[in-house]
């Protein structure tokens, strides 16, 4: 396995603090701030997205906001922990650690998504970094900008050179697929959790989210 899941899993309490710190500048969450603060964010949707489309965009924002951010963030955090990484941001992946090019991957369901017309590099093994988490909705933004414990729960797998399934068709109001890894991976990606579990499926394998505890 990659010196990667050691680096994760050896700064794992650290980067969580940090990604918190850093959920502080999200757009919805300067929104909440404004709007009212004593709203969780459950409330804050419900009272301003008002029907299943716009709650379901409201998702989606949030999660691409994570997805840039996390980006961003992780390959200057090892870098600053003495760690060969720099971001890259190219066709081939999003970062190089130690030399060999990642793809950082988040999602807040049960997988993680791509583009339908990335035809090439999601079609052959892939090496990531993938992130699954859950925003704490049901606490008040008020004491969240008090204890600083915005991300709930969160599954971090680092991927070596396994080959994923894609579903999911381009329709007009889509153009993003679901990956998936089928149960002969498990053993594989068992061994590359650095938090959370994962277990096997009817055909793939499950990721579970842990809660975190503050």
């Amino acid at each position: 396995m990659s010196n990667l899941l050691d680096a994760l899993t050896d700064n794992f309490g650290e980067i969580i603090e940090e990604l918190n710190k850093e959920i502080l500048n999200f757009r919805i969450v300067r929104f909440w701030q404004k709007i009212n603060p004593s709203l969780t964010l459950t409330q804050l949707r419900d009272a301003y997205w008002q029907d299943a489309k716009s709650r379901s965009e409201f998702g989606v924002d949030l999660g691409v906001e994570f997805g840039k951010m996390f980006e961003m963030f992780l390959p200057f955090f090892l870098n600053e922990k003495g760690y060969a990484c720099e971001p890259c941001f190219n066709s081939s992946g999003d970062m190089k650690f130690e030399g060999e090019t990642k793809e950082i991957k988040t999602g807040t369901g049960g997988n993680i998504q791509g583009s339908t017309h990335s035809t090439g590099k999601e079609t052959k093994p892939i090496s990531m970094v993938q992130v699954l988490w859950e925003m704490n909705k049901e606490t008040p933004l008020s004491e969240l900008l008090q204890t600083k414990a915005f991300i709930k729960a969160i599954n971090i797998c680092v991927v070596d050179s396994i080959s994923i399934e894609r579903k999911g068709e381009h329709t007009d109001n889509n153009s993003r697929t679901t990956f998936s890894f089928t149960n002969k991976n498990f053993d594989a990606l068992s061994d590359g959790l650095v938090f959370g579990r994962c277990r096997k499926g009817t055909k793939n394998v499950i990721f579970e989210k842990t809660q975190i505890v503050y």
